[in-house]
């Protein structure tokens, strides 16, 4: 947090010669992407409870459409702040504002796999989430749209396979979460220790982008 850093480099300027040091080391703490990891445990968690309650109603019902039906009711939970009339989480770092790109990503795999149902929990999905980017137009949300339209075409065109066969994206693919984990940090190093050389500057920033890309 602010204060942890705040405290972290009083600590290390009561130290003599220890100020950039300790200003590298905050730097590095700062960065660490742990909110975007919270966020993602909490989907992980409701997900495996999505799909449980979906294939005990399954089992209890005979009903084939029954996993496609809890994930259309969390959806539906979801969608006051996926029509943007809630901004605010039901707890501090919750993840229910981003419930509709991770369940948009589920159902077009349930969909690409025949699962009963997925192609109306699909086109639901897409209606609310469109819904809210004509609301507010966030990125995230077209982003969002965009690449479920980008799987399902990849898919109709039988050609999903035939592209993530390619080696490079395959390499892409191995060291993507590992990348994940660490850029955050290595940029926010990187940047700091740019920024100790060029002056502030809109010049500066542009420099510092480009090269961290």
């Amino acid at each position: 947090s602010d204060d942890s850093v705040d405290h972290f480099l009083a600590a290390g300027r009561s130290v003599r010669g220890a100020p950039a040091l300790a200003e590298w080391f905050a730097a590095l703490f700062a960065a660490v992407p742990d909110w975007t990891l919270v966020i993602e445990i909490q989907f992980y968690i409701a997900f495996a409870l999505m799909a449980w309650g979906g294939d005990a109603l399954r089992r209890a019902t005979g009903w084939r459409f029954a996993r496609v039906v809890t994930g259309c009711v969390a959806a539906l939970i979801a969608a006051p702040w996926t029509l943007q009339y809630l901004s605010t989480p039901l707890w501090p770092g919750g993840f229910i504002g981003f419930w509709y790109g991770f369940t948009l990503g589920v159902m077009v795999c349930w969909w690409a796999r025949r699962e009963p149902g997925a192609g109306w929990g699909l086109a639901l999905l897409v209606a609310v989430v469109a819904a809210g980017f004509a609301r507010d137009p966030q990125p995230s949300g077209l982003l969002s749209l965009l690449t479920v339209g980008a799987l399902a075409l990849a898919h109709r065109a039988n050609t999903m396979q035939r592209w993530l066969n390619i080696r490079w994206v395959q390499w892409i693919g191995l060291i993507s979460y590992s990348v994940y984990l660490f850029h955050v940090p290595v940029q926010g190093v990187a940047a700091f220790a740019m920024r100790r050389v060029l002056a502030p500057s809109v010049a500066s920033d542009i420099a510092v982008a480009v090269v961290l890309a």
